[in-house]
This record gives C-alpha cells, sequence and structure tokens, in this order.
C-alpha cells in the first residue's frame, strides 16, 4: 500500500489538516485582508501542533527541505485581526 507523507501534500489540504489538529485555527482561501489564502489563529504558532514535514518560520506555515518532491509551498499565518506573525 503506498504511503503519501504529509509533508508532500499540497499546502491547502496540509493547511486543512493542521486546522483540525489545533482548536482556535482557521485556513481561509480567500482572507478578508487582503492577501490570499491565510490560516488564522490569536495562539501563538510555536504552540501549534503540526502536520509531519510541517512547521512554523518567518509568519508562514511551510514545508521547505522537508517534501520530497523538493518543492514546497507556504501560508501566511495571522491574528483574527489580521496583523501577520512574524
Amino acid at each position: 500500500m503506498p504511503v503519501i507523507r504529509t509533508a508532500d501534500l499540497s499546502a491547502n489540504l496540509a493547511a486543512h489538516l493542521f486546522e483540525s489538529m489545533n482548536v482556535g485555527v482557521e485556513f481561509l482561501f480567500d482572507s478578508p485582508f487582503g492577501f490570499g489564502r491565510a490560516i488564522f489563529t490569536d495562539t501563538d504558532p510555536e504552540e501549534l501542533l503540526y502536520p509531519e514535514g510541517w512547521y512554523y518560520a518567518n509568519g508562514t506555515f511551510r514545508n521547505k527541505h522537508n517534501s520530497s518532491t523538493g518543492l514546497y509551498e507556504e501560508i501566511p499565518i495571522a491574528k483574527r485581526d489580521g496583523t501577520l506573525w512574524h
């Protein structure tokens, strides 16, 4: 049976998984603050659970250096008031 590593999921699928793993996290494709897709939480991103291969860095949810394809994606993480985490 083939295994799909979560680090190789598309950012959108991984963000939905991330959302389901953490209370108070919301993933939106079209944020109301004009920066497209984003993850919203008022919890410090360093305190959240992440799918294998995904992590928080430079204000984003990302899989850089962890995908087996060499391609990576990232999604900004913001507070509910639209302020980006940094």
